[in-house]
Formats: structure tokens, C-alpha cells, sequence
């Protein structure tokens, strides 16, 4: 009789461990497609590196393109359209004359002048270019200087990155400075890497081509820091 009824406590109890079995599987397997893949990492000693999102990597072309000359109306929406930024003339310099330096000690006031060489940024429009010319007849053909994507971004990439140890605040500090006179970051170069800091960083990132994420060492290149 004991024999009887313990018997299927007995299987009950084998059934539960191999649903445990089971359970502890699919955790390790997910918890396996969680981690990042290392094997194909970079492999040098002494350096750091971190999985970053590639930025779209555009370039200037120049020739002829169906640009839309229909309603705004049937803009949105459109799939045929594509919007581009359009280069009417590229970044330069120019000589501006400023107030005269009121240390001058000559008597002709055209000697006291101030001249200070000032950038001139690139001057841009945007237009809706046609995908396909032979679904509408509203379109032109004009020669025209495109930024137009020329590498999709959006997949990881392992990027090397400073380690731990090598993010001080004199670099943040640089690096705030850097983005200001980009007129990316607004604020104190405090030496602290906050969030405006980062999205300061991350927004310099996308607009140079570079991965976005973190401070890496291709974009203190690109800025210049050291």
C-alpha cells in the first residue's frame, strides 16, 4: 500500500524537476542572446572599446535631379519624394571691418581700424527630389549640389572608446569647451559628463559621420581634442 501511493508523488516529483530543467535552458539560452557577441571585438591590449550606432555618412554630389514642383499640399505623405538639403553656396570666409581700437595713436582714423577674419557657414536649402519621374509630371531637371546619403547608419559597431581611467574632468572639460565653440552645448565646462554634454556629444557624432556613443577616440580626433 505504501508502495502504491507514493509512486505518484514519485513521478509528480520527476515531472516538476524536468520543467525546472527546462526553465533553467531558456533562461541561459536568452540570457545568451543577451550578451554581446566579443568574438569578433577588437582584440588589443590596453585599449577600451564599446558597441556603438554608425551615423549616416553623407557626401556632397553634384549633377542633375527631377526636383518637385508640385503643391505643397501633396507633399506629406508622398513616398515618391524624397527631401534633401540643397547647397546654394559652401562655407567660406569673409573680412569684417569693426570699431576702430581705441589704443590707435595715429590721427587717421582709417589706421585704427579692426579687421577680424569671420567664418561664413555653409548656406543650405531643402527641396523634395522625385524617386520615380515616370509616376508624376511635376518635376524639373536642375543641376543642383546634394547632401545625399551615401552609407546607411543605424547597425552596431565596436568602437574604441577611453577607458574609465582616462575620462577626467580637465578632458570633459576640453570637450565642453569644443562643443560650445561648435555651438552644440550650452552650458558650464563644468568637467562633468551630464546629460546635455552627452547629447552635445552624440548630436556632433551624427552630423560628422562619426558613431554615436560615448566619448570616443575618433571623435576627440574630429575635435580636435587632446
Amino acid at each position: 500500500m505504501k508502495t502504491r501511493f507514493f509512486l505518484p508523488f514519485a513521478i509528480l516529483f520527476l515531472y516538476k524537476m524536468y520543467l525546472s530543467s527546462l526553465f533553467c535552458l531558456c533562461v541561459t539560452v536568452l540570457g545568451a542572446q543577451d550578451r554581446p557577441n566579443i568574438n569578433d571585438m577588437p582584440k588589443e591590449p590596453g585599449k577600451c572599446y564599446a558597441k556603438c550606432m554608425t551615423s549616416n555618412v553623407y557626401e556632397i554630389v553634384k549633377g542633375k535631379f527631377p526636383r518637385y514642383t508640385g503643391s505643397a499640399a501633396s507633399i506629406e505623405g508622398n513616398p515618391n519624394l524624397e527631401r534633401y538639403e540643397v547647397i546654394i553656396a559652401e562655407a567660406t570666409t569673409r573680412w569684417e571691418k569693426r570699431k576702430a581700437d581705441r589704443n590707435c595713436l595715429s590721427s587717421n582714423p582709417d589706421d585704427c581700424l579692426v579687421w577680424c577674419l569671420m567664418e561664413v557657414p555653409r548656406e543650405t536649402k531643402l527641396e523634395y527630389i522625385v524617386v520615380d519621374t515616370r509616376l508624376t509630371k511635376d518635376y524639373e531637371m536642375v543641376e543642383m549640389s546634394v547632401n545625399m546619403i551615401v552609407k546607411k547608419g543605424g547597425e552596431q559597431e565596436w568602437t574604441e572608446v577611453l577607458c574609465d581611467n582616462e575620462i577626467t574632468k580637465k578632458l570633459i572639460k576640453k570637450t565642453q569647451k569644443k562643443l560650445i565653440a561648435h555651438k552644440l552645448y550650452v552650458g558650464e565646462m563644468s568637467g562633468i559628463l551630464d546629460e546635455n554634454t552627452k547629447n552635445a556629444l552624440a548630436q556632433f557624432q551624427k552630423t560628422n559621420g562619426l558613431n554615436v556613443g560615448g566619448i570616443t577616440i575618433e571623435t576627440l580626433k574630429e575635435l580636435g581634442v587632446k
